[in-house]
């Protein structure tokens, strides 16, 4: 059975991150006894890859990277520039991965977040095609580094594209380099029964982020944790369960993640204790 490593990102307490971010959390991350780091790549050359893969090395960090789509980013119902520019960042953020050692690239590598619109099943479809064809470049590269670009279903809010990971199966599945990203945060919004979501996604589960259903702590909510990590054995997921939470104390990242009020007693805090909550369950499933 998997042992599963448990990582945090650093989006909990700065975005975007930095050389100098780096310098400061990581030491921190390490000694609270974390396996992985998540690195968010906003921009390309907010923070340099190799550097930062000595620096984990040094402390003994493991690292995942996730991808970014801000407005301007998009891969379908949108200009030809637009595509090209957007897969040339999409291949950027592979190489990054390949420098620090990340065996894929995380998030919703299909249209800008906040970006919603309505559809007919016909137009979901002509969508879904246009996002193989624009995709299927960014997987191959991906592929050939050893990498794989999971696709992060969102919840209705935040995109009207890919949703569930039905929708995602249909959309991305056996397009090669490409997988998916599970978020239990949108999952506990949009999956009638996340773990039966994990299950359906099957050999494709990628990567793989958590929280609280209110994006605290770990634990501190209603999820039913053991049937997910179950189902994660069960489709023999091997990669990092990773935290993924923000502050409200940096505005444009609170305003991005509707973060209006503070998650735990502190920032540390919701790393620490969503890391014993991990730790705890993984033990006890044996």
């Amino acid at each position: 059975m998997p042992v599963f490593s448990i990582g945090v990102n650093t989006w909990v307490w700065v975005s975007p991150l930095t050389g100098e971010d780096l310098v400061r959390l990581a030491p921190k991350v390490a000694a609270w006894g974390f396996d992985v780091i998540e690195l968010p790549v906003e921009q390309i050359g907010d923070w340099d890859p190799k550097w930062a893969a000595g620096l984990l090395e040094e402390l003994g960090l493991k690292a995942s990277v996730v991808l970014v789509m801000p407005p301007g980013r998009e891969l379908v119902a949108t200009d030809a520039e637009t595509v090209r520019s957007t897969q040339e960042y999409l291949c950027r953020c592979v190489d990054a991965a390949v420098a620090v050692g990340s065996p894929a690239i995380g998030g919703p590598a299909y249209a800008s977040v906040g970006r919603t619109w309505r559809m007919s099943d016909e137009e979901r479809r002509a969508c879904y095609a246009e996002l193989r064809k624009n995709l299927t470049p960014v997987g191959e590269y991906a592929a050939e580094r050893g990498v794989t670009v999971a696709v992060e279903p969102l919840n209705r809010y935040e995109t009207s594209l890919i949703n569930t990971v039905e929708q995602a199966v249909e959309a991305v599945g056996g397009i090669p380099g490409v997988g998916l990203a599970l978020d239990v945060y949108h999952m506990n919004i949009e999956e009638r029964d996340p773990a039966a979501a994990v299950r359906r996604a099957g050999e494709l589960v990628a990567h793989v982020q958590v929280c609280a259903n209110d994006r605290g702590a770990p634990g501190a909510d209603h999820l039913d944790w053991p049937a997910l990590v179950e189902a994660l054995r069960a489709v023999d997921y091997r990669g990092p369960l990773c935290i993924e939470s923000f502050t409200a104390h940096n505005r444009s990242i609170a305003t991005a993640a509707s973060v209006w009020r503070p998650l735990a007693a502190s920032q540390d805090a919701l790393a620490t204790d969503g890391l014993a909550f991990l730790r705890d369950l993984c033990d006890r499933i044996g």
